[in-house]
């Protein structure tokens, strides 16, 4: 998404003293090299070409090597010397190629982010090269919903039940007879490999779960980096147990092992939409108190079932009736939603600011012999309690475990309810939304402006657009959110 390699970017550049090189990896270089009208000689930030780890990377046993991976040394946070370690460990899978595009970058890195699940193999496998890059090498729990699911479980976590099958027939069958599907009650078929909503059913009868089994062999392995007539189709199929109960999302900041929480959210649904993404504010001990539980259970469970050191995840868990947390996905990336200023307002900071502090913040970087002016090492003066040093700086130690919310906030996502050319929006429409007592900021998308074919919104990829809430009184968020969702009903003529 452009506004977090904006922010990103104009962040580390101004404030750290830092570049951010834009990568793409051989996954989305192949689909832009694919699409219409794209000279494929302009693609230069393009990843080296990477092993599949599913088919070279794999011992006898059918398991991973084990790949050097990032530690703490001593007290200053030198990363381990193990360059003979990398050599050794990637059996040359690749390293030359590597080694021949690090070369042509004439500045030290010291860490990748992914900001996308397509990207996520390729930032594993620039640490698995580099062991002095700052992120998270190889875990396969990280790329597979069912392996992640059987890591929680190996845990100890509270957890959902899944089968992987390989037919409509093994699909129905655990369906109906271990997980008792009914009109009533409803199980979950999606792509062992997949990102977000895409190709995801929620099903209560045998006939929706032959088709979304169906829909899923017959598409192509997420991120797989074949050319199209090449690509694999997916030989397996997901299905889950249906978690009731309200849903949160916990985003967290990780270093070296160390989780910080950016912010929780809470998912509202309608029907089959998400309607609503709202910054969770505690304010009473039972919400202090599920705060706290949800926290603890992302990192002290989730996150270390699955090897998480450093960088962004987008946490997904569940709370029943009876107040147990479940863990659903952890997701190795940023909330993909723009967050950054619902959260800067109502927190301070926001996860984009944490992550940068993560990576740059005890990093003493020289240009023309001098030291970065931003950079001051923690003396431990107790009185010094000012997060920031400069504008827009933020010292990883002085961020809290848990954040304090400050102002109650709220994403919409606006819902579609038409379908055919659009032949008017209603600018009135969208003028008594901004005028709203809590909306501090709305966008439609450029996909239903006027001229264009509207689709009715069936999902979260299918949004309209969205408006923003601030407010320091959660009643006239609800009562300003309630009048939104009546007003869109009106907003597209066709």
């Amino acid at each position: 998404m452009p506004h977090f390699n904006n922010y990103i970017s104009h962040k580390a550049r101004n404030v750290y003293n830092v570049a951010i090189v834009e990568t793409l990896s051989p996954f989305k270089t192949k689909l832009v090299q694919s699409t219409p009208g794209i000279d494929p000689s302009f693609i230069l930030d393009r990843a080296p070409e990477f092993p599949h780890i599913e088919e070279d990377c794999m011992n006898d046993d059918g398991d991973e090597h084990e790949y050097c991976v990032l530690s703490e040394a001593d007290d200053d946070d030198e990363l381990l010397d193990c360059d003979d370690d990398c050599d050794k460990n990637n059996d040359g899978h690749g390293l030359e190629e590597f080694r021949i595009w690090r070369s042509q970058i004439p500045f030290d890195i010291v860490g990748v982010i992914s900001e996308s699940d397509s990207g996520l193999t390729t930032s594993e496998n620039f640490v698995t090269f580099d062991c002095h890059m700052r992120g998270d090498d190889k875990d396969i729990a990280r790329r597979d919903k069912f392996e992640l699911v059987n890591r929680m479980k190996e845990f100890g976590l509270r957890t959902i039940e899944q089968a992987l099958v390989r037919s409509q027939e093994e699909a129905t069958d655990f369906a109906i007879n271990s997980l008792n599907m009914s009109e009533t009650r409803k199980v979950v078929v999606k792509p062992r490999h997949g990102v977000g909503s895409e190709n995801v059913s929620f099903c209560t009868t045998e006939h929706s779960v032959r088709r979304a089994v169906k829909a899923i062999l017959s598409s192509n392995v997420f991120g797989d980096e074949n050319d199209e007539n090449e690509k694999r189709h997916s030989s397996d199929v997901l299905v889950e147990e249906y978690a009731e109960g309200e849903e949160y999302a916990v985003d967290v900041v990780s270093r070296l092992g160390e989780h910080k929480i950016a912010a929780v959210w809470k998912y509202e649904n309608k029907g089959r939409l998400y309607s609503a993404t709202t910054l969770f504010k505690p304010t009473t001990p039972e919400e202090f108190e599920l705060f706290q539980n949800l926290s603890q259970f992302v990192c002290e469970g989730m996150l270390d079932s699955c090897n998480v050191l450093w960088g962004m995840t987008h946490n997904e868990v569940k709370v029943n009736e009876a107040g147990e947390v479940l863990g659903i996905e952890v997701n190795a990336r940023q909330h993909n939603t723009n967050f950054a200023p619902l959260t800067s307002c109502c927190v301070g900071y926001n996860q984009l600011d944490m992550v940068l502090s993560a990576y740059l913040s005890d990093v003493q970087l020289i240009e023309e012999g001098e030291e970065n002016k931003n950079y001051k090492k923690d003396d431990g003066d107790e009185e010094d309690d000012d997060m920031t040093l400069v504008e827009g700086y933020f010292s990883w130690d002085k961020f809290p475990v848990l954040p304090n919310i400050l102002q109650h906030a709220n994403i919409i996502h606006l819902a579609c309810g038409v379908t055919g050319i659009i032949k008017k929006v209603d600018s009135s429409v969208l003028c008594e939304i901004e005028q709203l007592e809590s909306v501090v900021g709305v966008e439609i998308f450029a996909d239903f402006q006027v001229g264009a074919e509207a689709v009715k919104t069936t999902d979260f990829k299918s949004d309209c657009g969205w408006v923003h809430q601030i407010s320091d009184h959660k009643e006239v968020i609800e009562k300003d959110y309630a009048k939104i969702l009546k007003l869109t009903k009106k907003l597209f003529i066709v």
